[in-house]
Order: structure tokens, then C-alpha cells, then sequence
């Protein structure tokens, strides 16, 4: 258990405060309803315990419940890796947006309440030359759907009306990419609004690239 020697090695005094969290017993993928053997609970100091961990005395809210990203062996248990199942879906859908369900490419890391840019790549209608571009940028990631496609991921975005037309329309172009953002980058470049033709012609995809060199260096000067 990597986890359990990483923490044994850095853990200072014996008399310090502990805290339990869950353990993975074995590997455990998403198709598989939890169960309390699937978990063995692990002291470590509180001060290394973030909230996110789930702690031992929970263990049995997990019976039944499902997990959105596989666990190794003795990894430990984190919120974010549990399929939240409490109310409808529709529920926890913001007023005025849209929750979109898209098989994506990328999104190994990613995780519910990641902001993330999407891509297609697809061949050029124009020139036949693989390309690809940007189609909507700094999104919120809603959760993430178990069963994952060959290669592919499946994620619910919260998305606006247009964006969610414009994301359908490209994924039967081609396939769809994601970029994980820092939380705190939630600059856009380049929104342009264009139909799915433009979006992927060599042309723009240059002008995006020499957009975004250019604001990196007005970002650099001082």
C-alpha cells in the first residue's frame, strides 16, 4: 500500500491527533455497487487528512454506491470519486444552463467541478487536412458517468443553450478533447462565433495560435 508507507514516512509525533479515512481493500472499477469490504480504514495524522478524504465512520453510506473513477489498491477513498446520488440530476442544474452528456477524450484526470476547455478534431471540410479547434472554453464539469467508452470518457458540462448546439453539432464531426484548466484561469480566448465549417479551416486555426502567442506575451511584459 504506497499510500500507507508515504504516509508513515512523513507523519511526526505518535501523540498527535489521528484521523481515519478509507482504503481501498482491492482495486475497485465503476460497474460495481461499494460494499463495506471493499474498504479498510487507515489512521493517519489529522493535519495530513483533508476534507476530501472520506473518514472510516462513513463506511457504511457507501453500500450500494458507485464510483465514477477506479481505485487502486490502498488507495484512499476522496469524495469526488463517489457517483453522487442524492436528488434528481435536473436538481443540480443551474437556472438558465444546460447539462450536456458528451463521450470525450482526455478527461482521465478530471474530475466534478474541474473547469475545462473542449475541442474537435476532425478532418478540414475544405482542404481535407486533419485539424482542430477550440469549441467552448472554461466550463464546468457536472460529474462524471460510469462505464467509460473504449479510450473515451463520459462527462456532463454545464453549458449554455448555444454551446450545447454547437458541441452536439461538432461530435458528430469528429472527436471531442478536453483541456483541464487551473481553477483560477478563467480567461477565454478568441469566442468567436462561427459555424462548424470556419471553426475548422487551417486559417483560423492559425489565427487562434497567433492569438494566444500574442496574449501570452502582452501577459510576460511588464
Amino acid at each position: 500500500m504506497l499510500f500507507a508507507l508515504a504516509i508513515a514516512a512523513c507523519s511526526g509525533s505518535t501523540d498527535e491527533p489521528l484521523a481515519q479515512v478509507l482504503l481501498a481493500a482491492r482495486p475497485l472499477g465503476t460497474s460495481e455497487p461499494l460494499d463495506d469490504a471493499d474498504f479498510e480504514p487507515f489512521a493517519l495524522p489529522a493535519r495530513l487528512a483533508p476534507d476530501c478524504f472520506v473518514p472510516a465512520a462513513e463506511i457504511g453510506e457507501l453500500r450500494g454506491r458507485r464510483l465514477v473513477i477506479p481505485l487502486e489498491e490502498g488507495e484512499p477513498l476522496m469524495r469526488a470519486a463517489l457517483l453522487e446520488d442524492a436528488g434528481r440530476p435536473a436538481d443540480r442544474v443551474p437556472g438558465e444552463a444546460r447539462s450536456v452528456t458528451l463521450a470525450v477524450a482526455g478527461a482521465e484526470q478530471v474530475l466534478p467541478g474541474d473547469r475545462i476547455d473542449v475541442l474537435v478534431a476532425a478532418q478540414d471540410p475544405r482542404s481535407g487536412e486533419p485539424v482542430a479547434a477550440t469549441l467552448v472554453q472554461d466550463v464546468e464539469v457536472e460529474r462524471r458517468l460510469p462505464e467509460p467508452e473504449p479510450d473515451r470518457q463520459r462527462l456532463a458540462l454545464l453549458v449554455s443553450p448555444a454551446q450545447g448546439e454547437r458541441l452536439l453539432r461538432a461530435g458528430r464531426t469528429g472527436g471531442l478533447h478536453v483541456l483541464l484548466r487551473h481553477p483560477s484561469d478563467r480567461r477565454r480566448i478568441d469566442p468567436a462565433r462561427a459555424a462548424l465549417a470556419d471553426l475548422l479551416t487551417p486559417g483560423r486555426c492559425e489565427r487562434l495560435h497567433r492569438q494566444r502567442m500574442e496574449s501570452i506575451q502582452a501577459e510576460e511584459q511588464p
